[in-house]
């Protein structure tokens, strides 16, 4: 039986292609994130994670995914971004991240409300 990662109070959701991934990301080890940095506020969280298969999203307010269709070792959480990383707009993923990453992968990353 397969466990699954459920995500609700979603704020904001980026998705990028593994083909959209540079060289310069991968070697830095920080991910290029956009205007997903930008709305981050106390309360919130922030997962990014790397995805085999992407599943069709549907705009609800819980969105699933099966946890052995997320890369090992790709998951991580920021539960606050330093001012170095808002200004540049790059999450600190760390080269590891990028390791298992195939072409086809998808890169999740969601903003949503920490449950109090």
């Amino acid at each position: 039986m397969t466990s699954t990662l459920t995500f609700s109070d979603i704020k904001y959701i980026n998705i990028k292609s593994s083909s959209e991934i540079t060289k310069y990301e991968r070697s830095e080890g920080r991910l290029q994130a956009g205007a997903i940095v930008r709305m981050f506020q106390p309360g919130m969280k922030l997962d990014v994670f790397i995805v085999e298969n992407m599943p069709v999203l549907q705009c609800d307010d819980l969105i699933s995914f099966n946890e052995a269709t997320i890369r090992d070792g790709s998951r991580r959480v920021f539960t606050g971004i330093t001012k170095s990383s808002w200004r540049q707009w790059k999450l600190p993923v760390k080269t590891d991240f990028f390791k298992g990453i195939q072409e086809g992968d998808t890169i999740v990353m969601i903003l949503h409300e920490v449950e109090p």
